[in-house]
């Protein structure tokens, strides 16, 4: 099928129970007049109606940013989530920012040099972070482009790195991304996203929004720095809350930690690992999987 990557507006709500029939349905449209823009029919390439097995928790690799695409990391971007999806990667990390008319998209920050006229000063609207490529080759994907490529992919996870770590701008982020999902009845696919928190209480504010069933507590914007009873005290906020993962530099583990999470069945992930035999070495120790830009998901095995 030819990847259609025009753009689209809401129009009306999909049911989820009508969902795989209208997929079904709307592919044979698509595929008869490409110019049709359908939002969760936009990315073709995937058998949308084959039951696949979920590749949360059981990947022991998590596709950082997408994943690498030429040598091009943190893209978050349509071609870089093909690309490590051919490889075989099914966990995938993308990070999200608001644009300036209050949409959710995927990317980093608003750093200068990623997307033309794109910088701190000069925030698009979602339109126009649509229209400029990244890097002037990349499709650039929003939140609802996400929302579209859970449909066609059935056994790909997302983990989101909203990067806000204050409750209006956590609450601001996910409203919107709750609302646009629910404008196109596609919030059914929400089980299969996982909320990275940047603290145990931020999962307070996101419920406060929607239930989400996974999260992620990582570390990275805590003041840990590898001690193990501050470890042991993040662990016991985790089993409280029922957050199963935790996310650490990979600098800062030692095999030491498995032990004592192991009371509390926390599982340890590490970023960001772009050598096989290291994340393999990792993963012999107890880590339980890796986030990494651009290893070969064929040389990396759990133990």
């Amino acid at each position: 099928m030819t990847i259609c990557k025009q753009r689209i507006s809401p129009i009306l709500p999909i049911p989820a129970a009508a969902l795989a029939l209208l997929c079904a349905g709307l592919m044979l449209v698509l595929a008869l007049f490409p110019a049709m823009q359908v939002p969760a029919l936009a990315y073709g390439g995937a058998s949308a109606l084959i039951p696949t097995p979920a590749a949360y928790p059981n990947a022991p690799l998590v596709a950082h940013a997408m994943g690498q695409i030429d040598d091009r990391t943190g893209t978050n971007s349509l071609e870089a989530f093909q690309a490590n999806y051919a490889k075989g990667y099914r966990l995938f990390e993308c990070d999200l920012a608001m644009t300036s008319d209050g949409r959710v998209v995927l990317r980093h920050d608003w750093s200068a040099g990623v997307q033309e006229g794109v910088d701190p000063e000069h925030i698009p609207t979602a339109e126009e972070f649509q229209q400029i490529p990244i890097y002037g080759q990349y499709t650039s994907l929003t939140f609802l482009d996400l929302l579209g490529l859970l449909a066609l992919y059935p056994e790909v996870y997302f983990i989101l790195d909203g990067k806000d770590t204050d409750a209006e701008s956590v609450t601001a982020q996910y409203t919107a991304m709750v609302e646009e999902a629910e404008a196109w009845g596609m919030l059914h696919l929400f089980d299969r996203l996982i909320v990275q928190l940047y603290a145990p209480e931020m999962q307070d504010t996101v419920e406060a929004v929607h239930h989400f069933d996974h999260y992620m507590l990582t570390l990275y914007q805590t003041p840990f720095y590898g001690e193990a009873d501050l470890l042991a005290q993040y662990a016991a906020a985790c089993e409280e809350r029922g957050i199963q993962d935790i996310v650490m530099w990979h600098f800062l583990y030692s095999a030491d930690f498995i032990p004592l999470l192991e009371g509390s069945g926390i599982r340890v992930w590490l970023h960001t690992v772009n050598d096989a035999s290291q994340a393999n070495r990792y993963l012999a120790e107890g880590a339980w999987g890796i986030y990494s830009d651009r290893i070969d998901p064929a040389e990396v095995n759990r133990i």
